[in-house]
């Protein structure tokens, strides 16, 4: 088994299990279990969320959820060998009681209670600076049937918005399979469709609706780009025209 080389590795395997859990993917139950056993987490931003992933996961390099159960399944592996490679990458990961509290505000989130173990974090800097940035803006936007323009805000578990399954289908519908900003095709997936994550272009914690009008198909570059390039705001000024072009066409 190969391990992760460097901090690129590493949130390449992060957002593989987070894309798992938040685009509903056939093993979302498995993955949020790897995070309700974990001890020692990266934490991560993820579209408006900080999210937790454990080091079991992502210490090997291109993981899967699927083949990391079977990796589990056949070796019983519980992270420790993993530990020693990311801490080679990231140092060694301390405990800190605010981040435990957000990590268990996480779980809550995912509908699951946090394994009762002492948990340690890396790069605990994330947490201490995470802020959701500005967004652009959008006046006159028409209701559709499907979605919701005021999604609701579960306090109960940890300021998470309720997204609508519907709208990010009817995204994907939309693009068949085509990156709606650089027009590239997304990667295959093994079932022969293609890979595009949805977007929301006005955050849901900046009041935009979880709606079509406000939700592009990005290609998985484009949609880091979204959130973590230099020219983030240009960018998703950028989809929010790409999006008025679609709904003024139809």
């Amino acid at each position: 088994m190969r391990f992760v080389r460097n901090i690129g590795d590493i949130e390449q395997n992060a957002f593989t299990l987070l894309d798992e859990i938040y685009a509903d993917g056939p093993s979302r139950d498995e993955a949020i279990e790897l995070i309700k056993g974990g001890r020692v987490f990266y934490p991560i931003q993820y579209d408006d969320i900080l999210a937790f992933v454990p080091s079991k996961f992502i210490g090997y390099r291109n993981n899967s959820v699927d083949e990391h159960q079977e990796i589990k399944n056949e070796d019983d592996r519980d992270g420790r060998e993993t530990n020693l490679v990311i801490k080679r990458i990231l140092g060694t990961p301390v405990h800190d009681r605010d981040v435990e509290q957000r990590l268990e505000s996480y779980c809550l989130s995912l509908g699951v209670l946090l394994n009762k173990h002492k948990h340690s974090f890396w790069r605990i800097d994330t947490v201490k600076r995470f802020v959701a940035p500005a967004s652009s803006a959008i006046n006159d936007i028409v209701q559709n049937e499907i979605g919701n323009s005021d999604p609701e805000y579960r306090e109960r578990m940890a300021g998470q918005y309720v997204r609508d399954p519907k709208v990010r289908a009817a995204v994907l519908r939309r693009a068949d399979g085509v990156c709606e900003a650089c027009g590239q095709p997304g990667f295959l997936k093994p079932d022969g469709s293609r890979y595009l994550e949805g977007h929301h272009v006005i955050k849901l914690s900046e009041q935009g609706p979880d709606q079509p009008h406000n939700v592009i198909a990005l290609c998985a570059n484009d949609h880091r780009r979204a959130h973590f390039g230099a020219d983030w705001k240009e960018a998703n000024d950028s989809f929010l025209d790409i999006i008025q072009k679609y709904r003024a066409a139809n």
